[in-house]
């Protein structure tokens, strides 16, 4: 699963966060996020954004040092 899969909410703002658990493993950037992991979306104008929580370590044991990616 990639980036792009993700169901972003319809509607803008931090207000409308979603909250979902991957079901997949999840490629974001140069890291492989485990599935089982919840992760929160949400969308602003121009951009939707994945927030992972803190201290995530990828399926290889590294710990992912970002947070928040765009897409």
């Amino acid at each position: 699963m990639s980036i792009s899969e993700l169901p972003f909410p319809r509607f803008e703002g931090s207000k409308y966060t979603k909250e979902i658990k991957l079901t997949t493993d999840f490629y974001l950037s140069q890291w492989i996020v485990p599935k089982e992991t919840k992760v929160k979306l949400f969308t602003t104008r121009d951009f939707g954004y994945c927030i992972i929580p803190t201290n995530t370590q990828d399926v290889r044991g590294f710990t992912i040092p970002r947070r928040i990616f765009k897409y």
